[in-house]
């Protein structure tokens, strides 16, 4: 029962979506956790919720409503472990964020970054000082030079030497 709340917003997730659709497939792998009787998106709930299986695939057959939660994907299996099926389809987690490794995901792009010496990173370091020292330098000599040459016109206590005129 849902009653409006002009402060509240009601939000709900498709768990079908963390998944890549494969159609006509069934993936063969030892010991599986079977549920009769639940949808297509119930089965990827249960499959990311279940603790216990730390579920990457599912094959859900819908001529019975079976649904096999898999603990490993069809790329870490290798070949030989996928067959056609008339009546399943495989689902493969391609979203897995308590996954330090992604899943089945076409769209990660690995690249290797230059690894720069130690040698560079302190020459980077000192040159970086070495300016900011300079510039802090320059900026004190600047605030001192102005403080002097305009603090003193202020003060009256100053007394300036003069030369005798006669000589």
């Amino acid at each position: 029962v849902f009653q409006a709340a002009p402060d509240c917003n009601h939000y709900s997730r498709k768990y079908i979506d963390d998944f890549k659709f494969v159609q006509g497939k069934e993936m063969h792998f030892g010991k599986v956790l079977e549920f009769d009787g639940v949808s297509v998106d119930q089965c990827a709930k249960l499959c990311i919720e279940e603790e216990s299986v730390h579920c990457q695939t599912f094959a859900y057959c819908g001529n019975y409503t079976k649904c096999k939660l898999m603990s490993s994907t069809p790329k870490h299996l290798g070949p030989g472990y996928i067959t056609s099926s008339d009546f399943c389809n495989l689902y493969i987690r391609v979203y897995n964020p308590s996954s330090p490794v992604p899943g089945n995901s076409s769209t990660v792009i690995y690249k290797q970054t230059s690894q720069q010496s130690p040698k560079a990173d302190l020459g980077l370091l000192l040159g970086t000082s070495f300016g900011g020292l300079i510039l802090g330098l320059v900026f004190g000599g600047g605030v001192v030079y102005f403080f002097r040459k305009y603090k003193r016109k202020d003060d009256h206590m100053t007394m300036n030497i003069l030369e005798n005129e006669s000589d």
